[in-house]
């Protein structure tokens, strides 16, 4: 029991970026009479009136959001001019639960008292061995009863997420002159933050466009609801010890929950791609709306050792649907480079273009002169760009680039 409950829940701190980052917060709110907070961050380039996405991040179970992805946040509030809220969990709010862990493993129990969401995550008392059972029915009859142990069973996590993001559009609308747009609103989460992200996405408080899910699952029991429609991208090592990739305890097994995701939408038979000497397999369902699965061989809960998967890259492409960093261009047409670029934009092309309009991500254009088919883009602030390249006969061609 003991070895069991720690090894299915415990998250490792070694995904924690270790690099210090500057954010805004925290942010006190209350939700269902109880203190929550969360905090987050904009980009450096952020000026009054931008409309900027949101990225709501959901750390895993003993976590804490102001040491979760400090680093990666921040870079993805620079790289796509966007915003980042990063919620906290509550620690385990059922003193009967605690009791019970600990007697019966409290190294566990210390991950509870510290934080875990109320994702809907639980075990089947049916699963245990008969001596775990006697426990749980002497130290916990209402457990044993109800037939699962389930974490903060009695708090609405969704409801939360959804009254920060509301919180946070305010306050940066009343006080900062920012608004969040809101066809742009997606959610990352890791682990029991990945439960986390499917259970906000399948309730009624959603507000989510895209999901991503990082070793996150859905309990055994916990179906994708009719009409889910998000695009969703999964990441998952099939040697994960905590969420076990074939099934375990506290999950269904990993194939079966995205299976039912691209089902939901009747899509067709994926197309099926190994990456890395086989290392990495990546199946997609590009109808929309998405679904994509990196399933990787030999990696850890967090996903140490994915075999040089750029993991938040391969997310802000996703997000954000931008393939920039990694091709020079997302036109047939014509060619700009370099991309990144920090001074000179080049178009390699037979046609001669004039002037350019630029287009960042918070929506705001300029226009550009093109000389010798260069562009001058040393003006413009670090972030994606989308440009449409006028020729001297009037017409257009659309690209995107990264300011670095």
């Amino acid at each position: 029991m003991k070895k069991t409950i720690l090894t299915l829940f415990a998250i490792s701190a070694a995904m924690v970026a270790s690099m210090a980052a500057s954010y805004l917060g925290p942010v006190n709110i209350t939700c269902d009479g109880l203190a929550r907070k969360y905090i987050y961050y904009l980009p450096e380039t952020a000026q009054d009136g931008d409309n900027l996405p949101l990225v709501i991040l959901l750390h895993g179970i003993g976590g804490y959001n102001t040491s979760f992805y400090t680093s990666e946040a921040k870079g993805m509030a620079n790289t796509y001019h966007c915003a980042v809220m990063v919620p906290q969990a509550l620690p385990e709010q059922d003193q009967t639960l605690l009791a019970l862990l600990n007697v019966a493993n409290p190294n566990f129990a210390n991950e509870l008292k510290k934080s875990a969401w109320g994702a809907n995550a639980y075990i089947r008392i049916s699963d245990l061995d008969a001596n775990t059972q006697a426990l749980i029915q002497q130290y916990a009859p209402t457990y044993y009863n109800a037939g699962k142990i389930q974490i903060n069973k009695n708090v609405n996590d969704a409801k939360f997420i959804r009254e920060a993001f509301n919180n946070l559009s305010y306050t940066l609308k009343n006080e900062k002159g920012l608004n969040i747009d809101n066809q742009q609103v997606y959610v990352t989460g890791l682990s029991l933050g990945g439960a986390m992200s499917y259970n906000y996405a399948f309730s009624s408080y959603s507000n989510v466009k895209k999901l991503v899910s990082l070793s996150g699952f859905l309990s055994k029991g916990v179906s994708v609801p009719k009409g889910y429609n998000l695009p969703t991208l999964v990441f998952h090592s099939k040697t994960d010890d905590v969420v076990t990739y074939t099934g375990g305890l506290i999950n269904r097994p990993i194939e079966d929950i995205v299976n039912e995701i691209a089902a939901a939408n009747t899509h067709s038979e994926p197309e099926v791609t190994t990456l890395n000497q086989n290392k990495v397999t990546l199946t997609e369902w590009k109808e929309s709306p998405t679904v994509t699965f990196y399933s990787i061989s030999n990696a850890s809960h967090v996903l140490e050792g994915n075999h040089g998967l750029k993991i938040f890259n391969i997310i802000g492409d996703f997000l954000f649907d931008t393939d920039v960093s990694t091709k020079e261009s997302v036109t047939t047409s014509v060619s700009i480079y370099p991309n990144p670029v920090a001074d000179a934009l080049n178009i390699a092309s037979d046609a001669e273009f004039t002037s350019a309009m630029v287009t960042s991500l918070a929506g705001r254009t300029f226009r550009l002169a093109v000389n010798n088919n260069t562009v001058n883009v040393s003006s413009l602030a670090k972030g994606i760009y989308i440009i449409d390249l006028i020729s001297r006969d009037g017409a257009t061609e659309k690209s995107k680039f990264i300011k670095k």
